[in-house]
């Protein structure tokens, strides 16, 4: 039965003049196959898309998506891989908790690739406050440095203020890791400060914290430590 309704599909957009490759037609098949409806299969039934691009459009129709969620990644700016970064923020994957369209609609932008999705849609999952993902929900940024500024605020509670010091693309995602480290210390912010500086390399930058520290109190076992953790 599925069968004669997918053919019918592709024959009647083919006198239209709508042409799809085997691998096209293959998943506008499968949709019908796993009982989406014609309406359903519409939807990413068009050689705008690559078959990868479907099967991803596909997929979150079968899990049971609305049309208005899946319309956020159905697009084809963007990549096969984009959308499926996209359709887990959807589906709550790996963390369980589904997005809302509101939230993903706020980073579903072709300039953001799939880590930095994932790592965007890590401060709704954690409950960050707009203002806080604003800080790292910005292209400038790759997905590691994405990753250490939202250490800051879901892992170590610092403030706005503090992850500003170092929420610049000037400073790479080892050089954020040490001023996070500094931060992790209780280090006062005029000796963070004093290493805060992208021109200096991240073996300098780890020296002077090591040796603030170690002024501090904390002995050469615990910075180790909390080295290993950060």
């Amino acid at each position: 039965m599925w069968e004669n309704s997918a053919e019918k599909l592709i024959r009647k957009l083919g006198r239209k003049g709508v042409q799809f490759n085997e691998d096209q037609q293959f998943q506008i098949k499968l949709g019908f196959a796993r009982d989406l409806s014609k309406n359903q299969v519409l939807i990413y039934a068009d050689p705008k898309y690559s078959a990868e691009q479907m099967e991803v459009i596909r997929h979150g129709l079968v899990t049971g998506l609305s049309s208005d969620q899946v319309r956020i990644f159905a697009d084809p700016k963007f990549s096969a891989n984009q959308m499926d970064a996209l359709l887990y923020c959807l589906l709550g994957d790996p963390d369980g908790i589904p997005l809302s369209v509101e939230q993903v609609s706020k980073f579903a932008d072709p300039r953001f690739d799939a880590a930095q999705i994932r790592a965007i849609a890590l401060g709704y999952v954690d409950g960050l406050s707009d203002s806080q993902i604003a800080m790292y929900a910005d292209p400038k940024f790759n997905a590691q440095q994405m990753e250490e500024i939202w250490d800051g605020f879901a892992r170590f509670n610092l403030s706005e203020q503090q992850v500003a010091v170092y929420a610049d693309p000037k400073f790479s995602a080892e050089q954020m890791t040490e001023i996070l480290r500094g931060y992790t210390a209780e280090l006062p912010d005029e000796q963070i400060q004093s290493f805060a500086d992208p021109n200096l390399s991240v073996e300098q930058m780890q020296e002077i914290r090591e040796s603030l520290e170690s002024a501090a109190g904390l002995t050469q076992e615990e910075i180790q430590l909390q080295a290993m953790f950060i």
